[in-house]
């Protein structure tokens, strides 16, 4: 640790930090212009020069510019002496002349007494030459721009003048530029920068399908869709076109795959590997047009990659992932490219949970650790494609030896992830690895021949819309289960395996043991592949529940997520039925149940009526819990 003092004040520094950085760690301000956290500082505006000076120096001072200067033990600042204030009123003075009509400058000019003392420039430039623009795009973009020319002429645009043809209309330019001279425009569903015209990748809501979850509302950075009500008391998302920003993020947050998105690419979800070598893995890099990695740009991607470039990453939802995984691909990487600078800045703020998430579905199903990645790049052109070379020389040829078949259905929805991950479980080359996902909810696996509680869905619901249905917590109705097993006297653990039909490979493991599946489904399954199982509920005696059943008539839809107009209709009607006869608990049939219940019920604000959705085992849980509070 090292010392120095601005100000008079003492203050702590790292070897390597500038002035600048500990000034303003420590709130003092030092004005500029061309400085960005992110950037190599250049110094280029000046306005940050302070006057320093240190014991060793025999009182010489010396006028330097803090965000290049590194501390040192011992050294003196002064951010506003005679010498420091003279020259910003000068620099100043002179950046009004040049920009006249800037705000930006005008404002600093009067905060630091600069005067108006120097003849204006004729142009109307707002463009000071300070660089942040040219840096943003070459260390975060394509390098569309530069300065040209020299002197007095010397100025920031596209080579010859001409609309730049490697701009992507990512508006970084624009969002650093410190005195408003960048411009971008949004008009009738394009947005104009540099003399370039970009499509905007407008998303829509088929009101067919949407089931009005709110989760677009949740998941838009830009606070674009609504859930409204409309004739016939149907409460559906809407997206207003003058307002969406075309991120995409709302289509890959929605569970019924009901937005769809203009200009983006429709084979997002069949793109195959190029090889069918298993032992030379291959991954699909999911990135957006600042990576530089399409074939238009001087970027190559390394052997073994192939590009899936969307309008934003933030739009990469987790169907589309494994969907990637299920036809070969060794491992998916998404490129995250540096938020702060793109127009989209805050659309890719969830898609490392999203990544996270399909990492734990792909070890959950037997694929292994490390299949999906979400990476940052580092600075510069060449950041993205070194970031994929090192994604490619950690990762492990696929042990999937055959492809999603083109009979599965991968519509980009809850179902289409489930349609993959119940297919992934069926393939007798892998194999089952819930560690993980029992770890994070405290839970123990089963032990063999030992008494085992199979939990069916929840895991795969938990990773893929979990976060959709909270305060519901997938992971406390196994812990009920297994707390009213134990008390019952069986000492279970957790078996987490097939999926739908493909419970073949568990029940072979299950052989032997004592087996109590969570749901009815699921104990059919098993014992159809040879692994006799108890249902949960037929160790349950209902009537010491402690609640009224009230019978509303079977759901419409079980096992799916996706459902017509009608059924939607039809479900809601259902559970308003419940709660106007005083129903506080909805009993699910089971974990797609729980999940179906709960996407109603959340209506983007959670809940519009006060019922909540249990499965028997939470219910078998709270009496019993009850019953020994009282004794």
């Amino acid at each position: 640790m090292l010392h120095i003092t601005i100000d008079g004040r003492r203050l702590g520094a790292t070897p390597g930090e500038t002035v600048l950085s500990v000034a303003r760690r420590a709130g003092i301000d030092i004005p500029t212009l061309c400085h960005h956290d992110d950037l190599e500082p250049v110094g280029a505006c000046r306005l940050c020069t302070v006057e320093v000076s240190h014991e060793k120096w025999s009182g010489r001072t010396s006028l330097v510019t803090a965000c290049l200067y590194p501390v040192e033990d011992g050294l003196e600042v002064r951010t506003a002496s005679e010498p420091v204030r003279r020259l910003r009123e000068t620099l100043l003075s002179l950046l009004v002349a040049r920009c006249p009509e800037s705000d930006v400058i005008r404002a600093l000019a009067k905060r630091h007494g600069a005067t108006a003392g120097y003849v204006p420039f004729a142009d109307g430039s707002k463009c000071i030459l300070c660089g942040l623009c040219t840096r943003t795009c070459e260390a975060f973009s394509t390098s569309a721009i530069a300065t040209m020319s020299r002197g007095a002429r010397k100025k920031v645009g596209p080579a010859g003048d001409a609309p730049p043809a490697q701009c992507v209309g990512c508006g970084g330019c624009a969002i650093v530029c410190p005195t408003g001279h960048i411009v971008s425009e949004r008009s009738a569903g394009a947005l104009r920068i540099w003399e370039r015209e970009f499509p905007l990748a407008l998303c829509a809501v088929d009101k067919t399908r949407c089931r009005g979850c709110g989760a677009c509302e949740e998941a838009c950075p830009f606070s674009v869709p609504r859930v409204v009500v409309h004739r016939g008391g149907a409460e559906v998302a809407t997206i207003g076109r003058d307002a969406c920003r075309g991120c995409g993020v709302c289509v890959a947050a929605c569970p019924t795959g009901a937005i769809s998105q203009e200009h983006a690419p429709d084979n997002a979800l069949s793109i195959p590997p190029s090889s069918t070598d298993r032992s030379r893995p291959e991954v699909l890099v999911v990135a957006c047009g600042r990576a530089s990695l399409a074939q238009t740009h001087a970027v190559e991607l390394p052997a073994g990659a192939k590009l899936l470039e969307l309008p934003c990453t933030g739009r990469a939802s987790a169907t589309m992932l494994l969907a990637a995984l299920a036809r070969g691909f060794a491992g998916v990487v998404v490129l995250g490219r540096h938020e702060p600078t793109c127009r989209l800045g805050g659309a890719e703020e969830d898609i490392p949970a999203t990544v996270s998430r399909v990492e734990r579905l792909a070890r959950l199903v037997g694929l292994g650790p490390g299949r999906a990645a979400f990476v940052e790049p580092a600075a510069g052109r060449a950041g993205p494609s070194a970031a994929v070379a090192s994604f490619l020389s950690g990762l492990s040829p696929t042990s999937l030896r055959s492809t999603l078949p083109a009979d599965v259905d991968v519509q980009d929805s809850l179902d289409g992830a489930v349609a993959i991950l119940a297919w992934l479980s069926e393939r007798p080359e892998l194999r089952f690895d819930g560690s993980a996902w029992l770890a994070d909810h405290g839970l123990d696996a089963a032990r063999p021949g030992a008494p085992a509680l199979v939990v069916g869905a929840i895991p795969y619901l938990d990773l893929l819309a979990g976060h959709l249905v909270r305060p519901l917590d997938l992971g406390a109705a196994i812990r009920d289960a297994l707390f009213v097993l134990r008390a019952q006297g069986i000492d279970a653990g957790v078996s987490v395996g097939g999926l739908r039909g493909g419970f073949a490979k568990q029940a072979k493991e299950l052989q032997g043991s004592q087996v109590v599946s969570l749901c009815a489904g699921c104990a059919s399954y098993l014992t159809a592949t040879g692994a006799k199982a108890t249902p949960f509920s037929k160790l349950v005696d209902r009537s010491a529940l402690g609640a009224k059943a009230i019978d509303a008539g079977p759901s419409p839809v079980i096992g799916r997520f996706t459902v017509t107009e009608e059924e939607r209709l039809e479900l809601a009607g259902r559970l308003d039925r419940l709660a106007a006869q005083g129903a506080r608990l909805v009993l699910a049939e089971g974990p797609f149940d729980l999940v179906q219940q709960a996407l109603l019920l959340r209506q983007g604000t959670w809940r519009r009526v006060a019922l909540e959705p249990v499965l028997l085992s939470t219910l078998a849980a709270r009496a019993l819990r009850n019953k020994e509070a009282a004794a």
